[in-house]
């Protein structure tokens, strides 16, 4: 494995990562934010979930 593919693959690495443990824990902030308020939870889960197609263009 050359230097670039294992760059490639470590950065693979830490989006998934980073994105699996807001997946992990949406539901829990979710709920937290929908007791304050419902726009506030809608807001945080389209900031989260929309933010990996803004993760891979910025990447680019």
């Amino acid at each position: 494995m050359d230097r670039d593919t294992r760059n490639a693959a470590l950065g693979a690495f830490w989006v998934l990562l980073l994105f699996g443990i807001a997946a992990y824990f949406l539901p829990r902030v979710m709920l937290a934010a929908g007791s304050v308020s419902t726009i506030l939870a809608a807001v945080i889960a389209a900031t989260i979930t929309d933010g990996s197609r803004y993760a891979q263009c910025g990447a680019a």
